[in-house]
């Protein structure tokens, strides 16, 4: 009998042992902005890839202390952290995420909505690479249709200069600024007067005074934008020509406003949506079921059938 319950010890532990090295986790996730953020806060849901426009992952990297705040013409609060993407593969790394907000801004005659986001350019672009936050009216997000202004730079240029307008406006139009984009970091800033028709007055600046809303005629871009319903989701994208030098830059404080006041205020009064880019570390939701016999996507993992007590 004791020989048999030894017997019966050995064969747990070898078994367990077994079971243990056949389940790996290498910690080896691709780094990517899909899945972070939630419903709240003027949001729909996360961000979510748009394969239409997709390359591979790993070129969007959540940091902190990379944005250059002291450099910046005026003074703004650092957020703490940033998205910043480095482009090593001309056009292969592409990339659109895109995220819904919790309702449609309408169309309204009279309204007025003003879009803003800080850029800290490391290394100088490329005529030909693009990138720009866009806002969409799709009634599928992952879509590739609804585009309807795309704040940046676009693609086609033949020197590098901000745009906004479409995503791809060439070197000549009136999306195209006559600024130059040059390595540091700037505030882009735009205003949409809301008709209530086919088309709305639309006007970007570059590094405008925070403390008073900019003026109209001194906008870098202005020009008319069709945005006959509005807008419901906003999409970071990026690719293009890289030179033999990768291209750097970091993207933050994404910011959706009723007013001036409120875009550059600390305690605005009305509603805002913000994206400081500020998630908690943590494995919950990494990795997808796999062959190795976890079950993946869980805060705690699952192994072979029998379910972890979270801790």
């Amino acid at each position: 009998m004791r020989m048999r319950t030894i017997s019966t010890i050995l064969f747990l532990v070898v078994l367990f042992a077994s079971l243990a090295l056949s389940q790996k986790e290498p910690f080896i996730y691709p780094v990517t902005l899909d899945g972070l953020g939630k419903a709240g806060n003027g949001w729909g849901g996360p961000w979510k890839v748009d394969t239409s426009a997709h390359g591979a992952e790993g070129t969007a990297t959540l940091v902190g202390n990379s944005f250059g705040y002291g450099n910046l013409t005026y003074a703004t609060p650092d957020t703490g952290a940033a998205v910043q993407i480095t482009l090593v593969n001309a056009w292969s790394d592409a990339n659109r995420y895109k995220r819904a907000l919790a309702s449609t801004w309408p169309n309204t005659a009279g309204k007025t909505y003003w879009v803003s986001y800080l850029l800290d350019m490391k290394t100088v672009p490329q005529p030909n690479t693009y990138f720009m936050v866009k806002l969409y009216y799709t009634t599928d997000l992952l879509s590739s249709s609804g585009e309807l202004v795309a704040i940046g730079k676009g693609g086609g240029a033949t020197t590098p200069v901000f745009t906004c307008g479409s995503g791809w406006p060439g070197s000549s139009g009136d999306d195209v600024s006559s600024v130059p984009i040059a390595a540091g970091p700037v505030r882009l800033v735009v205003r949409m007067d809301m008709s209530g028709g086919a088309n709305c007055r639309t006007f970007m600046w570059v590094d405008p005074d925070p403390s008073k809303a900019p003026d109209t005629t001194k906008a870098a871009v202005k020009r008319w934008t069709a945005m006959q319903n509005g807008f419901n989701a906003v999409a970071l994208e990026y690719g293009g020509d890289v030179s033999t030098t990768p291209i750097v830059f970091v993207i933050d404080a994404i910011r959706i406003a009723n007013s001036f006041t409120d875009l550059t205020s600390s305690s605005p009064a009305g509603t805002v949506v913000k994206e400081p880019f500020i998630y908690p570390v943590t494995l919950d939701g990494l990795g997808k079921q796999g062959m190795d016999g976890v079950a993946h996507g869980k805060s705690i993992r699952v192994l072979m059938g029998q379910r972890g007590q979270q801790r």
